[in-house]
C-alpha cells in the first residue's frame, strides 16, 4: 500500500513538474556559439581543447571529433581563446547577437619552442 502511495505521489509530482529540480531555462535573447579545432598540416578534429569566452569564463572542451558548443551566451562582443598542449593559442575577437549564433572554425598551429 505504501508503494503504490509513493508511486502515485511520485507521477502526481513528475504530472505538475513539481520534482524540486531546478530547470535552468536559457535567458531570454541568449546564444551560441559553436565551430570546429582542427590541427594544420591534417585539417583532423583536435579532441579536448579548451575552448573559452575570455570575459564571462563560459567554455568547455571539444568533442572526439575537435567539435564545440558553448551556450547561453548573452549578446555582446567577446575574446574566443582556444587552447591545446602543443599548439599556439588562437584569441579572436568575436560579436554575438544580431540574430544568429556564431559558427567558428579554428586551426591550431603547432608551437615552435626555438623563437
Amino acid at each position: 500500500m505504501k508503494i503504490r502511495f509513493f508511486l502515485l505521489l511520485s507521477v502526481l509530482f513528475l504530472l505538475t513538474g513539481q520534482t524540486g529540480a531546478a530547470t535552468a531555462a536559457a535567458p531570454k535573447g541568449s546564444f551560441s556559439i559553436s565551430g570546429h579545432v582542427v590541427e594544420q598540416t591534417t585539417e583532423n578534429g583536435l579532441p579536448y581543447a579548451t575552448v573559452f569566452i575570455v570575459e564571462t569564463q563560459q567554455g568547455m572542451t571539444t568533442d572526439e571529433n575537435g567539435k564545440f558548443k558553448i551556450g547561453n551566451v548573452a549578446p555582446g562582443n567577446y575574446t574566443l581563446r582556444v587552447q591545446y598542449v602543443g599548439y599556439e593559442t588562437i584569441e579572436k575577437k568575436i560579436t554575438v547577437g544580431s540574430g544568429y549564433s556564431p559558427v567558428f572554425h579554428f586551426t591550431m598551429i603547432p608551437s615552435s619552442f626555438v623563437k
